[in-house]
């Protein structure tokens, strides 16, 4: 038997996303009460790191607190029957959905009384093999998935169909007899992958494995689990040496499921948001958060960009401002703006008669004025293109 709490010093991972984990994780050989008692402590362990109580079938987020299902209740929807993937929020609401690809079902086992007599317990329905293989933790039934190994577990708040969040999730596995193939994967409300850890594995039958892990916020919106490698159906590995690891499930257990965030009340959930505080805007856009993307003259160049927003020949002032193009009729290099006769090749001033002319030093320095302030201006508009 080998078991781990890592509970001195959490554990990140670089790869992905970056969130502090508690990893328990514990394996107890065969046979089936030697398996039960090798891993109770690290499951104990896990529940109470969760919390308590253990909220049930109560409708709702209670806020704190934990969720389990052992499989135990459902009697009329156990083998030989389909497991409904909502039974654990629809019937008994625990905030559990499952799922995986199109043609997935799932079942769990009978019992020593199944409601259609002659069901064999422990998937010999589908299997006569597989009692000799599984054992149960907590008695007397287990779970799996149909026609694939891998299925996902997606959290909502109890008894509706609003996304929820939990702060850990923990299973039981029976008969993981090689290393590196069960496993979990742990997601957030994006689809960013926050962290996945394989199952540890006990050779011969009967055994048991626990992997929960716990991290430093409820972060987690759902879960995939790999168990084994192959669907059941065929003989497990114990049984025919070259055959696929048949591995399947008993006590799912995870963190009091809570609602995810929307903080600007626009219906789109904080970590899809790309805006979570602008109920106008889900993502940055040109402008970021905050600000329309408008580009109300209809230039090419949005409001927040544009100093001229009214007018569609100027996004910025220039020299003779907006709504006035900065044209220089007579090629004097002084805007037709600032002459009171622009045709006039040598009139720069409006205080000139038309017609009259200025001295050459005079009229060089108008232009060197004017073209200081037409630098002020483009250095100006450059700076704000730069802060946006």
């Amino acid at each position: 038997m080998s078991r781990r709490v890592l509970a001195a010093s959490l554990v990140l991972v670089s790869m992905q996303t970056s969130r502090a984990q508690v990893i328990f994780e514990a394996t107890a050989a065969g046979p089936e009460a030697n398996a039960q008692a090798g891993i109770q402590a690290t499951v104990d362990a896990f529940r109470a790191a969760l919390g308590d109580p253990n909220n049930g079938n109560a409708v709702g987020s209670q806020g704190s607190g934990r969720r389990q299902i052992t499989w135990d209740g459902a009697d009329n929807d156990a083998a030989p029957a389909r497991l409904p993937a909502d039974f654990f929020n629809a019937i008994a609401p625990r905030g559990a959905i499952f799922g995986g690809d199109s043609r997935i079902s799932f079942q769990v086992s009978a019992d020593a009384t199944p409601a259609v007599p002659g069901t064999l317990d422990e998937f010999g329905n589908i299997n006569a093999t597989y009692p000799t293989a599984f054992s149960v933790f907590s008695s007397p039934r287990l779970f799996s998935a149909q026609n694939n190994n891998v299925l996902e577990v997606q959290f909502v708040i109890p008894g509706t169909l609003d996304p929820a969040v939990v702060s850990g999730f923990g299973s039981v596995f029976t008969d993981v007899d090689l290393p590196s193939t069960s496993m979990i994967e742990y997601f957030d409300a994006s689809g960013t992958q926050l962290f996945t850890h394989h199952v540890l594995a006990s050779a011969g039958n009967e055994g048991l494995s626990f992997l929960g892990v716990l991290f430093d916020a409820p972060v987690v919106r759902r879960v995939r689990i790999t168990s084994g490698t192959q669907a059941l159906g065929p003989n497990d590995v114990t049984q025919t040496p070259s055959n696929p690891d048949i591995v399947v499930m008993d006590d799912f257990i995870y963190g009091e499921p809570l609602a995810i965030p929307d903080n600007d009340g626009d219906g789109v959930i904080d970590p899809l948001d790309g805006c979570p505080d602008d109920a106008a805007k889900t993502n940055s856009g040109v402008c970021g958060c905050g600000l329309v993307d408008l580009d109300s003259d209809s230039d090419g160049t949005p409001d927040c960009f544009d100093l001229c927003a009214m007018d569609p020949n100027k996004i910025a002032p220039g020299i003779c401002g907006c709504d006035t193009p900065d044209t220089d009729a007579n090629g004097n290099q002084v805007p037709d703006c600032l002459e009171s006769a622009p045709q006039m090749p040598n009139n720069v001033c409006g205080l000139c008669a038309a017609g009259a002319t200025m001295s050459m030093s005079l009229i060089l320095g108008i232009v060197f004025a004017v073209k200081t302030v037409r630098g002020r201006y483009r250095r100006r508009a450059m700076m704000m293109t730069d802060d946006n």
